[in-house]
């Protein structure tokens, strides 16, 4: 006989990524209802969960559960009966009270389900960062004297921003919370509205993520991006990390104004799957199954060509390459090669390019160099540490796109470039930067600090452990108006079709290795 479920006992469970609320973000915390004394093999009875949120009146109050059940009791107000409550200006300095209990079909309390009652630390107000001013270029040769005037740039300009967001899924609380960042600031609700006011501030045309979970792009920066114009595309990895009974992952974005932009074509590219060609070029044949693990990665990357009104039209390639070890700058490489030989065929074509991301390479690396420099070099034979597989000599380390580094058109471009992951880079030859984003460390004087010191991040301020790069472009007098071949259908299909080729053979080869251990068996 089905017990009621007036006979059964409940159970709910609260659980906080942080117990301090910040006005206008969202208190959302983590709720969980289970139910003992019924049959685990027949579904647990309806129950329905109803939460009321109060707000301390006097902040020196009383933080016993039991003085709330006082019919006396004026220290607490009713503020809202929805499970999420956003604290506002008033709450400041106040603490909050979640009362939370289960309903039956009914709507009458259920028995043997206490009452829960949780409290929460003082609300505080959200800290606000200075701004990030443009630094505008007068000439070829230098900046404006004022480099914070916010001079208007002119028509046919457009601003292409790249940004690293930190996915929450890498997002250590642990780590971050021991260089300094309070648990607050690391809850999915507080950086995402951090991040989505940050870059909206920027005004940009064209926006390049990297590490945007693909929950979050669908649930949340699709459809803010659309509210204020933006078109979205999306490329996510193709493995996904297993959290809490579910498979996650990340991937790169690009997001672009509708009323500058519409979209002429779209490109996907895995690097995984573009190692198999390669990984059948390792002269060891014991050392390919290796190979597959260290080459096959999941990054992406994502291309598309705009066209905008005057019918000018630009590529922009967004990526996010394999961070790993150190030693792993012979992965970086292949990845970075391989979508430069796509490119080079759409720039073949007369589009200008811009390759926007996270390269997890620094300045002078291998990958770097074969980007800015458009060769790597020659490595002796014995070089085993960069070149373990043998590779190099079956990759193309050489293009002649002209590619150049945004930031490095700055007076002190080596002490802005040090040590950073992330780049914007752009065809010099077609192209020139007209501003860009002020750097973050420059930022140290709005809190009037004599000594420039790195900020540790994220923060309370800035939401990711990457910094967001703009760059203010302008297509080149003796390209303007230039009529473009029509872009390549697939710039990479040659290599998808060797890889096609690779999959079939491995098919192919693992078909006759079960064949012959049936013959095998069958022989015995």
């Amino acid at each position: 006989m089905k017990k009621k479920a007036s006979s059964l006992v409940w159970e709910v469970k609260v659980r906080y990524e942080s117990d301090t609320p910040v006005v206008g973000i969202d208190f959302n915390p983590s709720v969980h209802l289970t139910c003992k004394g019924y049959n685990a093999h027949l579904s647990p009875p309806a129950a329905t969960l109803k939460f009321f949120w109060h707000r301390e009146q006097n902040i020196l109050g009383s933080t016993k559960s039991d003085d709330l059940r006082k019919p006396n009791n004026n220290n607490w107000i009713v503020v809202s009966s929805s499970r999420i409550y956003v604290p506002s200006e008033d709450d400041i300095g106040r603490r909050l009270l979640l009362v939370l209990y289960a309903t039956d079909d009914d709507g009458g309390a259920m028995q043997k389900c206490l009452t829960k009652i949780f409290f929460t630390s003082p609300v505080i107000q959200r800290p606000r960062p200075c701004p990030r001013n443009m630094l505008v270029f007068c000439s070829v040769d230098g900046l404006s004297r004022n480099p914070n005037a916010r001079k208007p740039f002119k028509d046919g300009d457009f601003k292409v921003l790249s940004y690293n967001i930190l996915a929450d899924l890498y997002s250590k609380r642990k780590v971050h919370g021991r260089r300094g960042c309070p648990a607050w600031a690391l809850t999915w609700e507080y950086r995402r509205k951090n991040l989505l006011e940050e870059m909206l501030s920027y005004d940009a045309d064209v926006l390049c993520l990297q590490e945007v979970q693909s929950d979050h792009f669908k649930n949340f920066f699709e459809p803010e991006f659309e509210r204020f114009g933006y078109s979205a595309i999306y490329k996510k990895k193709t493995n996904g990390v297993y959290d809490a009974k579910r498979y996650i992952i990340d991937g790169c974005a690009i997001f672009f104004k509708k009323d500058r932009f519409k979209m002429v074509v779209k490109y996907e590219v895995e690097y995984d799957k573009m190692a198999l060609p390669l990984i059948e070029k390792i002269e060891q044949p014991e050392r390919r199954n290796e190979g597959i693990i260290r080459l096959m990665k999941d990054n992406v990357a994502i291309v598309v060509i705009l066209e905008g009104k005057d019918q000018q039209r630009i590529c922009v390639a967004n990526t996010h390459i394999h961070r790993g070890a150190s030693n792993a700058s012979y992965v970086r490489l292949f990845q970075v090669v391989s979508l430069i030989r796509g490119l080079e065929k759409i720039d073949a074509s007369g589009i200008p390019v811009l390759v926007c991301g996270d390269m997890n390479s620094i300045p002078g690396s291998d990958p770097h160099r074969f980007l800015v420099n458009g060769a790597v070099g020659r490595y002796p034979p014995n070089s085993r540490n960069k070149d373990p597989f043998g590779m190099y000599k079956h990759l193309k380390l050489s293009h002649s796109m002209n590619l150049a580094s945004a930031y490095s058109q700055l007076p002190n471009a080596e002490e802005v470039e040090s040590g950073t992951l992330d780049y914007i880079l752009y065809s010099e030859n077609r192209m020139k930067v007209e501003g860009l984003l002020k750097p973050l460390d420059l930022d140290s004087d709005c809190k009037k600090r004599k000594k420039k010191k790195r900020l540790p991040i994220p923060s309370p301020l800035w939401s990711s452990d990457h910094v967001a790069l703009m760059a203010n472009f302008r297509i080149s007098k003796a390209f303007r108006g230039l009529k473009c071949l029509p872009p390549p259908a697939d710039p990479w299909e040659q290599q998808k079709s060797r890889r096609r080729q690779q999959m079939q053979q491995y098919s192919d080869n693992m078909l006759k290795i079960q064949d012959s251990r049936f013959l095998i068996t069958s022989a015995c």
